[in-house]
């Protein structure tokens, strides 16, 4: 009897299917940069060594994840009076817990809904990570998603335009072959602004991580694959003729053609020689999937990965969590990028049981329809995958020669970003409602390398707003939230030792 994982893979993974993808990407791969921009050649950059080497995760929280239904609540206790509690969107303190040694409390799961479930509450998300995480009460600009999902990772401009990921990729990526990988929707996966950007640090976009190993050689994967010599030869030849060809000597001047030659020459032997197709292949041999055959084998962390993310390969979110683990415990990225999905995760159980639906639709903006449910599962649903994937770094010494260099995790921050929060009020007492687009809110940081276990900010219990904080002290200020995009985003690269022009000193962060 096959269980939820095997039953989902089958559908999407056939023999047939597998086999003929395998031959599509190692025809893509044969002509190596058509998939992947890699690093390229060498850049002079003030780039890490190992003993400041820094990590950075931007999870994408699509839909609009309201910090205040999960880590700074709004209470009815608090309110004025009953009759303003029941038009604001707010919690009574029964389900809100504040664990043990926290500073920071957690709206529990509610199992307010029999279709949208979790098996995971944040509270136990604070009770284990709480000296490591940061929440700031901030406002953003806009409530297009597509607009505050890039804002959110360009902090509005405040870096010329240059996104999060390329400011880490051109820090702390440069001996990296991919150093910022994204596997996000909408705005998270934009390119910055900033025209001066090198191509090697631009986003690699990936799709489909399960497989995405097998995009990272040239032959692998091939049946009947020649032997080394000769394939190294075939390449020999064809740079002979690539150079003395017409179309060379045309197109010398192009940048386009000298994009990919580059990325052919220097890109794809990077990729080859550490083997990225066996480090990061996220599925076991089966007779649907038939790696031996082709002279693949799965990741040495399989086992682990399969253990901490029991959904891989059904659960997209999960799945991406278990390759963003990989590209960093491998130090092939600098950067990833994760995220959910607007479109709802479905598992399908053997029969009689009943199909699990792990999202709710269009994620944290089902809170239009239900917003209780959809922030409640949503958190629960997020938080979930990002403890597994802390327990990983955990674990994962970065330099077993070395036990003072800590663990990955040491060495990692996780930015939970957003696009925006929800409307504040609620008709008069009710618990089933629909939210707008609000642009307050706040953040959730996750790191060693933080001032941990802290509230940037506070909430107004008369109108669910969020409150901001003086930069320096970390007190609460009353009036208009004046934190904004650009002040998440410094404090991120304060954090990972990033300067620019226009940094705004976060101290409060750090204290």
């Amino acid at each position: 009897m096959r269980n939820p994982v095997e039953n989902t893979l089958s559908k999407q993974l056939s023999r047939r299917s597998f086999v003929n993808g395998l031959a599509t990407i190692a025809a893509a791969s044969a002509v190596p940069g058509g998939f992947l921009l890699g690093r390229g050649t060498a850049h002079a950059s003030e780039n890490s060594s190992s003993e400041d080497q820094r990590f950075l995760i931007v999870v994408g929280a699509t839909g609009g994840a309201n910090i205040s239904d999960c880590f700074l609540p709004a209470l009815m206790s608090q309110a004025q009076s009953p009759e303003l509690a029941n038009t604001i969107v707010n919690y009574p303190d029964g389900v809100v817990v504040q664990p043990e040694g926290s500073n920071i409390q957690a709206v529990k799961y509610l199992g307010l809904s029999p279709l949208f479930t979790s098996d995971y509450s944040p509270e136990t998300f604070v009770s284990k990570y709480h000296e490591d995480m940061l929440v700031m009460a901030n406002e953003v600009t806009s409530v297009n998603h597509m607009v505050a999902q890039k804002r959110s990772i360009t902090g509005n401009g405040i870096n010329n335009g240059v996104t999060l990921m390329e400011a880490m990729a051109m820090r702390h990526g440069t001996n990296m072959p991919l150093p910022n990988v994204n596997m996000g929707v909408g705005g998270y996966i934009e390119p910055g602004d900033d025209r001066n950007i090198p191509d090697w640090a631009r986003s690699e976009l990936i799709t489909g991580p399960a497989l995405f190993a097998v995009s990272t050689h040239g032959t692998k994967g091939i049946l009947f694959r020649p032997e080394d010599e000769l394939i190294d030869r075939a390449r020999g030849v064809r740079e002979e003729l690539d150079t003395v060809s017409p179309f060379a000597h045309t197109f010398q001047h192009s940048k386009l053609r000298n994009q990919y030659v580059d990325k052919r020459r220097n890109s794809m032997p990077m990729l080859e020689e550490k083997d990225l197709i066996s480090l990061l292949t996220l599925v076991a041999d089966s007779p649907g999937i038939p790696l031996n055959t082709f002279g693949l084998q799965s990741s040495p962390q399989l086992p682990e990965l399969v253990e901490t993310f029991p959904l891989m390969g059904a659960d997209p979110f999960q799945t991406q969590a278990a390759l963003a683990y990989l590209m960093i415990r491998h130090k092939v990225s600098s950067s990833v990028c994760m995220g959910l999905s607007y479109q709802p995760t479905i598992i399908s159980p053997p029969a009689p049981e009943p199909p699990v639906i792990l999202d709710t639709p269009l994620a944290f903006d089902f809170a239009h329809n239900d917003h209780l449910v959809s922030q409640n599962v949503m958190w629960a649903r997020t938080l979930k995958v990002l403890d597994g994937l802390i327990s990983l770094l955990q674990a994962a010494p970065f330099d077993p020669a070395d036990p003072g260099a800590g663990s990955f995790w040491d060495r990692t921050l996780i930015y939970v970003a957003t696009d925006f929060g929800r409307s504040k009020t609620r008709p008069d007492g009710s618990y089933a409602f629909g939210t707008g687009h609000h642009l307050n809110n706040g953040s959730l940081l996750i790191s060693p390398l933080l001032g941990g276990n802290k509230v940037l900010g506070g909430i107004d219990h008369d109108t669910g707003l969020t409150k901001g904080f003086d930069l320096h002290s970390g007190m609460t200020v009353d009036g208009p939230n004046q934190i904004a995009e650009g002040h998440v985003y410094s404090t991120i690269c304060q954090a990972l030792d990033i300067d620019f022009p226009g940094i705004i000193n976060m101290d409060a962060a750090f204290s």
